[in-house]
């Protein structure tokens, strides 16, 4: 049965010396390389050389694909050129043609098929051979090609079938339903294999040997063996299977390339999409569209917007500048240095940030590490996530549970929810939402304080902790605090060596000075203030939102400490009792100073009383 093609043209050859040149169409868009090998053919002909004569044989096919012509009989020099041209038009399925095997000599100089319709040729391989189709052949053709089998064909048209069983074979397709096999070879030597297509929907097949591989067309590429170089600019589909190892791939068009091989490199261009199944493999996505990762021990590299998934284990990525990165497996690394957008949704991964992007890391286990370099944003934490984020540079996190977060290197922060623990260094700020908070400092850290409780254990510096409404528990460090309790109260704030200054707000809250100067101030509601011992100075303040509570106060050392009343607020009773010191103050204040068993003196200072 004959195949249209959509737009072809006339090539022209003289078979033998004397003859007149005959014409058959070929695809248009393998006119020009079909007739210059053709050109050269004319010209070996007409130079009628004694010592390398051109010989023609023609072989007409019937309906059915049987011929009545004879077949030439096997080639046994090397000082002539037997050149086979077959013709006719077949119905159906054909039949199969068998010519001789190459041998120990040249073999056959040119197989020219101009037939219309399907045939199976087989046999008929030879040296510097050259093989042409025409525009309505459709050949399923195995040369049994050897040790000395090296072919040039070129498919002019029609859906052919080609096995490259030979030393090396150079194949050119523009158009139509190929099939290219690359096998193993007949002889004892390795293959070597060109292949090049410009159109067409081709299946091309590395079975074996290596080969050069050019895609233009719409192909399906299957790559089972070892060394090919593969470059594809169409729309193809690249298949790399478990036998696949050591290839290279650069797609540069609308391609989708899948390696289940070991060994293998992707270079990806254009809109191309990779898969990686298999294990130590390496992708360089200098465009792309996406490539998604399911095995382990990977190599992926990103200079663009490429979308990338890894799924695996172990794999390392460079990511681009602009990248989205999905890091769903575990042990992975994944190198962020532009604008990159990142998704740790696995366990055990390690994200380095050294750019602007965007992390979002809701695992297990995983650690992003924000260098000086950083002004990354850090979203870490969720349901049943356990991620740790060590930021510096301009960097900022955001906790939403489950989430540690290192920021000694001076980075800000919010603790959204959940429960969270963060170490602060010099200069770094936490914003506290909603959560169950632990901060550590290691310097002077700044706490902003919101609706969920915190734990703080403070620094060397002197750190400072605003007021929300949760709950506070501080324990200041060698620095000093100033800290506000949470409005709710139930507050323990606890002084350092430095200078505190403690605002117990709510009721129920306890104070405690450190070993420094202390200035603790009591809540509207009840409050426990003790003075730090051995400190330099305890100042308990009563300010006038104080009225109406119920204090107590201990460890009052009446040679350095005093109490400090709000703005025209006196005491109105002092009681000497068996705990202690009671003090009753005119704005309705009632305060035990537990272990005083002296009445105190009231000065004024300003508005201002202080009992001593």
């Amino acid at each position: 049965m004959s195949t249209s093609q959509s737009a072809t043209g006339t090539v022209s050859v003289t078979p033998s010396f004397g003859a007149a040149p005959f014409g058959f169409d070929v695809a248009a868009d393998m006119v020009a390389p079909i007739q210059d090998a053709l050109a050269q053919v004319t010209a070996l002909v007409v130079s009628n050389s004694v010592y390398n004569p051109v010989t023609a044989t023609t072989i007409t096919l019937n309906a059915d694909g049987t011929t009545s012509s004879s077949i030439p009989a096997p080639v046994t020099s090397f000082a002539t050129s037997p050149f086979i041209y077959m013709g006719g038009s077949v119905s159906g399925a054909g039949s199969t043609i068998n010519l001789p095997t190459q041998g120990s000599s040249r073999g056959f100089a040119g197989l020219i098929f101009t037939f219309a319709g399907s045939e199976t040729v087989t046999g008929g391989a030879g040296k510097n051979e050259i093989i042409v189709t025409g525009a309505n052949t459709n050949l399923t053709f195995d040369p049994l090609g050897g040790a000395l089998g090296v072919s040039t064909i070129y498919a002019g048209g029609g859906n052919n079938n080609f096995t490259l069983d030979g030393t090396n074979y150079t194949v050119e397709v523009g158009s139509g339903n190929n099939t290219i096999t690359a096998a193993l070879n007949n002889g004892t030597s390795i293959s070597y294999n060109t292949i090049s297509t410009s159109g067409g929907n081709n299946l091309i097949k590395l079975d074996s040997g290596t080969s050069t591989v050019t895609s233009g067309g719409t192909d399906h590429i299957t790559v089972a063996d070892a060394g090919n170089l593969i470059t594809v600019t169409g729309n193809s589909v690249v298949g790399m299977t478990s036998a696949s190892s050591s290839n290279s791939v650069l797609a540069t068009g609308n391609e989708t390339v899948a390696m289940d091989g070991t060994g293998d490199s992707v270079t990806a261009g254009g809109s191309s999409t990779v898969l990686v199944f298999s294990n130590l493999n390496s992708v360089d996505m200098t465009a792309g569209l996406k490539a998604e990762v399911l095995g382990n021990a990977n190599t992926i590299t990103s200079s663009s917007n490429a979308a990338i998934a890894v799924f695996g284990q172990a794999n390392l990525v460079d990511a681009g500048p602009t990248g989205i990165f999905y890091a769903y497996g575990s042990g992975n690394t994944i190198n962020a240095v532009g604008s990159d957008t990142v998704m740790g949704n696995g366990s055990n991964n390690t994200i380095n940030v050294a750019g602007g992007g965007v992390v979002f890391a809701a695992g297990t286990g995983d650690s992003i590490i924000a260098s000086s370099s950083s002004s990354a944003f850090v979203v870490l934490g969720g349901p049943g996530a356990t991620d740790f984020a060590t930021l510096a540079g301009s960097s900022f996190g955001y906790a939403e549970g489950g989430a540690a977060i290192d920021a000694t290197n001076g980075t800000y922060m919010i603790l959204a929810s959940g429960s969270n623990t963060a170490t602060l260094g010099g200069g770094s700020l936490a914003f506290v939402a909603s959560g169950a908070d632990t901060i550590v400092a290691t310097g002077a850290a700044y706490v902003y304080g919101g609706a969920g409780t915190i734990d703080f254990v403070g620094g060397a510096g002197h750190s400072i902790i605003e007021q929300g409404t949760g709950a506070v528990t501080a324990t200041a460090g060698s620095g000093g605090i100033t800290a506000y309790g949470g409005t709710s109260g139930g507050n323990s704030l606890v002084g350092g060596a430095g200078s505190n200054t403690l605002y117990a707000e709510g009721t129920g809250s306890t104070l405690i000075g450190g070993s420094g100067t202390n200035n603790l101030f009591a809540a509207s509601g009840a409050t426990t203030m003790v003075g730090g011992t051995n400190a330099t100075l305890n100042n308990f303040e009563f300010t006038a939102n104080t009225a109406g509570s119920t204090d107590v106060v201990s460890g009052f050392n009446a040679t350095t400490d005093k109490i400090t009343l709000g703005s025209g607020v006196t005491v109105t009773n002092q009681t000497v009792n068996s705990g202690g010191l009671s003090l009753t103050l005119s704005d309705g204040t009632k305060i035990s100073v537990l272990g005083v068993a002296n009445t105190l003196t009231s000065n004024t200072s300003g508005s201002s009383t202080i009992l001593t």
